[in-house]
């Protein structure tokens, strides 16, 4: 697949509350193959004041992050593994196929685990993501 996806929006979920805030934005920049990362939104202050200090592998707040080449290592974990025997069939599941980028990948399966409160929102999308839990 030809990467459309360049930016992903880092959503972290109020685990009282259940409310949502974005905190950060993950970018890749295709002229230099490079990943960067950096924690900017509107929402940063209100998601500290209900308790969120920093996704593990990016501990400060002020800390521009920037990688080559690759997606951040601590970030792999958020993917389908390749090894999986289903993996071609997850990668249907989500519209995708082999040639799919890790941007994509991310973006599509939002990189959600069972153990932790956040997912990487394509910035089309993460306006109903915010909006369907932050209404009562």
């Amino acid at each position: 697949m030809n990467s459309k996806i360049c930016k992903l929006l880092l959503v972290w979920k109020d685990p009282q509350s259940l409310q949502r805030f974005v905190v950060g934005k993950l970018t890749y920049r295709r002229e230099d193959k490079k990943y960067q990362f950096s924690y900017s939104s509107d929402n940063l202050q209100k998601a500290v004041e209900v308790g969120f200090t920093n996704y593990p592998i990016f501990p400060d707040l002020e800390e521009h992050y920037e990688i080559q080449g690759q997606l951040f290592p601590g970030l792999m974990n958020r993917l389908p593994n390749k090894n999986r025997p289903n993996y071609p069939e997850i990668l249907i599941k989500y519209n995708l196929d082999i040639t799919s980028t890790d941007m994509e990948i991310l973006g599509a399966t939002r990189g959600r685990l069972g153990t932790d409160c956040f997912e990487f929102v394509p910035t089309g999308i993460v306006n109903k993501v915010i909006m369907k839990v932050s209404f009562k």
